[in-house]
């Protein structure tokens, strides 16, 4: 499966702690593409929030509590479905958990208190994106989330 490159991922020193990263995924002229993204955390062995901000987190989180969903790419008519499990078939299904039509380039939302996680066998610190231009090519496609970590291990 193909992979979004993580541009730029930092934790904010605030209460809550906000994740935010940044995505690349680099399209080119395929109408549709189905592709994952990494959710980052802090390290568990970072004890403090006090810390000084990195440029890319290397920890892990499973579930996340989905505070803002941005995206943007060249075409001015495409739609983005968000899954849990990595599989296409399960567009329109329970694990589907975001879905937006007819954008024209660009998309911000901003969501309260939206609990997501993995559902892969075994579980993994992914979410899975399909994108669908209707109208001329996707080229780069953009995204950043921004959210908290609420399970950073498996058990």
């Amino acid at each position: 499966m193909d992979q979004a490159t993580i541009t730029s991922s930092y934790a904010t020193v605030s209460t809550p702690q906000y994740i935010v990263v940044e995505y690349l995924y680099a399209m080119g002229s395929d109408s549709t593409s189905f592709f994952s993204i990494d959710l980052p955390a802090l390290l568990l062995t970072e004890t403090s929030l006090i810390q000084p901000i990195r440029a890319l987190l290397t920890g892990k989180a499973y579930v996340i509590d989905l505070c803002s969903f941005n995206i943007s790419c060249d075409s001015p008519d495409f739609n983005v479905k968000v899954l849990t499990k990595e599989e296409l078939s399960e567009v329109n299904t329970i694990h589907e958990v975001l879905e937006y039509t007819s954008l024209n380039k660009t998309a911000s939302d901003i969501l309260d208190r939206f609990i997501i996680g993995n559902e892969d066998t075994p579980i993994q610190n992914k979410l899975y994106v399909e994108i669908i231009s209707n109208e001329g090519t996707v080229g780069n496609v953009l995204i950043q989330l921004v959210y908290i970590v609420i399970e950073d291990r498996v058990v």
